[in-house]
């Protein structure tokens, strides 16, 4: 407590500076050592015995980390206001992770130590009440935290670590030098321009090269507290922040490959803004001038065409690019989306790695202080009814259709990522509570 020591200004009511050091240690999962068989049934009942197809690791050594932090605590206008910051570093060394090996082995994962990971962040909180008078109150808490990480070093002889894998398209990848949580994948190709070059069918081209499209980790998170007082009432209200980051929702690429999405609406009519053509007998899609035009010999005529925002290769005789122009092979719409958000083959699966930004109200607290003339025959004093709501809507958020907190796993890699057959909104709940004293 620096303010015992020193005399401080008016307005500085106490202050504490902290300093921490530690060094903490984890083991690996529970019987990852025992290579024993497992029972499971087949076609109906016949027993099956197998090993795991991870390799019981040989010397495995604990994880470490060693962890320094910086604090600053101050109360304000006679502790009406309170400050807390802190800053830390840490450094995570024989971090035990699984290792991919050729599935000729009879394994497909190798459990070693390998990897170093840095972590520095800020964290502040500011708390007080900003009107305090004998019947109302307002009492405020606003905090905000950044970490920022680094991965040293992988294994000897690793430059890269596949954490994640999604259909051989988006993977999430550790690589020595980079940020933890780094998303991959196969983008669209792009002319020097940075427009989409859209191939000679009329639908965009995918690279063939992995691009870093994103990060799962957040670059802020903040959160919000108010409780407002009136006589016996109270209203409560907490938010949480999230500012930067990446999610990739599967969910959401799969529900546009089969037009169950409302992005999907547009294009497939001509009320949602589709184009009309016909089928002609090489099988083109031919556009026509307008939705009453007549297609020859009463030919079909279709609703449905797009034509992709882009530019389209312009090659020579030799085969090399040249140019670009703009793009104006008309497509139908259902097969745009068939055919990009294909599985695996020309599906450009980073169109569904969205920012990942949002506002939550994830809680709301009513409550009511009971008069004592209304308990007077009940054997408790100070009754109070609380109705309460939690995880009731989202202000703002930036990733569609989705609950941009239904990550697949708790796993740290697996944070901002969706997959399709596991996906689980978070659930709102209603409910009340009665407190009291005896």
């Amino acid at each position: 407590m620096f303010s015992d020591a020193f005399r401080l200004p008016a307005q500085i009511s106490s202050g504490k500076l902290r300093v921490n050091y530690a060094d903490v240690g984890r083991g690996g999962p529970r019987y990852l050592a025992n290579h024993v068989y497992s029972f499971s049934t087949w076609d109906g009942g016949i027993t099956v015995n197998s090993f795991s197809t991870t390799v019981p690791p040989l010397s495995l050594k604990p994880e470490h980390k060693f962890e320094t932090e910086v604090g600053l605590e101050m109360g304000l206008f006679d502790e009406r206001w309170h400050v807390d910051g802190s800053f830390y570093h840490q450094r995570n060394v024989d971090q035990i992770i699984p290792l991919a090996v050729a599935a000729s082995s009879g394994a497909t994962n190798l459990v070693v130590n390998a990897g170093v990971m840095t972590n520095t962040g800020q964290e502040l909180q500011l708390s007080g009440f900003p009107i305090r008078k004998s019947d109302f109150e307002w009492s405020t808490t606003v905090n905000v935290a950044r970490n920022r990480n680094q991965i040293s070093s992988l294994a000897a002889g690793l430059q890269t670590l596949v954490l994640q894998n999604f259909e051989d398209n988006l993977f999430v990848e550790a690589r020595p030098g980079q940020p933890f949580g780094d998303i991959y994948g196969y983008d669209f190709r792009r002319a020097p321009s940075g427009q989409k070059i859209v191939d000679q069918n009329g639908f965009y081209a995918k690279s063939d090269t992995l691009s870093l499209v994103g990060n799962i980790m957040p670059n802020w998170l903040g959160g919000l507290s108010s409780t407002f007082r009136y006589k016996g009432v109270s209203l409560s209200l907490l938010f949480d922040l999230r500012l930067g980051g990446q999610f990739a929702s599967m969910f959401d690429y799969y529900a546009l490959a089969t037009g169950r999405a409302k992005e999907t609406l547009f294009g497939r009519d001509q009320a949602h803004g589709g184009l009309p053509y016909y089928i002609d007998a090489a099988g083109n899609y031919v556009r026509l001038p307008s939705h009453d035009a007549i297609a020859p010999n009463g030919t079909t005529v279709y609703h449905d065409g797009i034509i992709l925002p882009g530019v389209k290769q312009v090659f020579d005789a030799s085969g090399n690019v040249v140019g670009y122009l703009p793009n104006d092979k008309l497509v139908p719409e259902w097969e745009y989306y068939e055919t990009n958000f294909d599985w695996k083959t020309q599906g450009i699966y980073t169109q569904v790695v969205y920012d990942n930004n949002y506002i939550k109200l994830r809680e709301l607290t009513l409550s009511f202080d009971l008069p004592a003339a209304w308990t007077r025959h009940v054997p408790a004093r100070n009754l109070r009814l609380s109705l309460i709501g939690r995880n009731l809507f989202y202000v703002y958020k930036t990733v569609p259709n989705i609950d941009p907190e239904s990550a697949t796993s708790t796993v740290d890699y697996r944070q901002g990522l969706n997959d399709y057959g596991a996906y689980h909104p978070t659930t709102r709940s209603l409910g009340f509570k009665i407190t009291g004293s005896f």
